[in-house]
């Protein structure tokens, strides 16, 4: 899921909302990045 938003990302330079969020989630509590850096 993460890797085709990413993908949608890129070739659309756009983003579903729903995508946004997971991928979201996936960076601060799977990865650790600071939502705020």
């Amino acid at each position: 899921m993460i890797d085709a938003a990413i993908t949608q990302l890129k070739t659309e330079n756009r983003m579903h909302g729903r995508a946004r969020m997971i991928v979201a989630s996936f960076l601060t509590k799977d990865l650790l990045i600071d939502r705020k850096r």
